[in-house]
């Protein structure tokens, strides 16, 4: 496998993972790309990602979902998810953009679109996940930070993992499309299930 598949892989897995949860995942490959571990933007058209201005600004974007997280648990009244959505596909267009430019600059697009599509198939698998078990733990706030919480530990460790064996990108591929096909098949359940009640 040449290295232009491997920084494609590697697109794929870091869109999976922002669009997990677009915190501290991004801001991990920011600060791993500054270290040249497993991913160097330097020299390509996407340095600026290792700006460390644009780090800041990652981190503080990071900062803001985390602190979401945490008033929606308390309240139920965070950001509407398809803001974080947006966060994510831009961040997963990016680095995925940055990561096959390290190699090649023609397929640079490819990157950012797999990378952006990522984000979007990870966020389309979790969302409703995450819903049913908000509604599960309404009023309970200990319980509905915990969940966030362990989404963004798999969310930095698909992400890291993504950057040193970029092949591991298709563990999590099939996991998010698992994900998307018994989330989508429970949806039906019970939307038929409420249609046999309303007759």
């Amino acid at each position: 496998m040449d290295s232009t598949a491997f920084d494609i892989l590697q697109a794929i897995g870091l869109g999976l993972a922002f669009g997990l949860r677009p915190a501290l995942a991004p801001l991990v490959v920011a600060l791993c790309a500054l270290g040249n571990l497993g991913v160097d933007f330097e020299g390509t058209s996407f340095d600026f990602l290792e700006n460390p201005i644009v780090v800041v600004v990652i981190a503080a974007v990071a900062l803001g979902a985390i602190a979401d997280s945490a008033r929606g648990a308390a309240n139920g009244k965070g950001l509407d998810s398809r803001l974080w959505l947006l966060v994510a596909v831009v961040f997963g267009a990016l680095f995925g953009a940055g990561s096959v430019n390290e190699h090649s600059d023609s397929l640079a697009w490819l990157g950012g679109v797999v990378g952006g599509l990522s984000a979007v198939l990870a966020w389309a698998a979790l969302t409703p996940l995450i819903a049913g078990a908000k509604q599960r733990l309404a009023g309970e706030a200990e319980a509905g930070l915990i969940l966030p919480a362990l989404v963004e530990v798999v969310a930095v460790v698909t992400a890291f993992l993504s950057l040193i064996v970029p092949p591991l990108a298709v563990v999590a591929l099939i996991a998010v499309l698992v994900l998307l096909v018994r989330g989508r098949g429970k949806s039906g359940s019970s939307y038929a299930g409420l249609r046999t009640l309303t007759k």
